[in-house]
């Protein structure tokens, strides 16, 4: 009785009988590629559509394809604004009479930023902007901002309420006019896009 080997083929065989093979080297790309039958099964490599340059990073190679892909990202612009005061009047998030704030305003953006952070220079006042896709407060693709005073790692006191994006409190793709708890002080700001 032969001993078969673990694709059934006779390990007892005499030496030179068998079809000696060259070795294959299989390099994956856009269409399938069929590896006709030998000695053993078909073989099939499966391809990708999307193996492009245009999909893969600037630089790097994939299986002999070059990659000229340079993302953007999400943009981010940062900066430093002066606070203005007198304040004016910002919408409360659930209505209520608006309060009057000092305020910052930011000309000069490429993009509508969907998230904006100020902070005093003097590291104690806070101002949080996001966008928001809407709730039963607000309608789809409002805004609102969190102004807080003398904020710590320890504590935050002077917390005011959340604030709309209506009337004064605006953003768009070009500025953003967002309230803030104290006046004529410099403020650090981020925007995310």
């Amino acid at each position: 009785m032969p001993m078969l080997d673990s694709y059934g083929l006779d390990i007892n065989r005499i030496d030179g009988t068998g079809v000696a093979q060259p070795p294959k080297i299989i390099v994956p790309g856009v269409s399938d590629q069929i590896m006709p039958a030998d000695n053993y099964d078909q073989i099939t490599v499966k391809g990708d559509a999307d193996l492009i340059a245009a999909n893969i990073k600037s630089g790097v190679d994939i299986f002999g394809v070059l990659g000229t892909y340079v993302g953007t990202g999400r943009q981010f612009v940062s900066g430093i604004t002066t606070s203005i005061q007198p304040g004016i009047s910002f919408n409360m998030v659930g209505g209520g009479a608006p309060v009057a704030l000092p305020y910052v305003s930011v000309a000069g953006l490429t993009f509508k930023p969907k998230a904006i952070m100020l902070f005093a220079s003097n590291s104690t006042y806070m101002t949080v902007y996001q966008s928001y896709l809407g709730d039963y407060y607000m309608g789809a693709g409002t805004g609102w901002c969190i102004v807080t005073a003398a904020y710590s790692s320890t504590q935050t006191s002077g917390y005011l309420s959340d604030f709309i994006e209506t009337g004064n409190l605006s953003v768009t793709a070009t500025t953003f006019q967002l309230p803030v708890w104290a006046g004529n002080i410099q403020y650090n700001w981020i925007a995310f896009e």
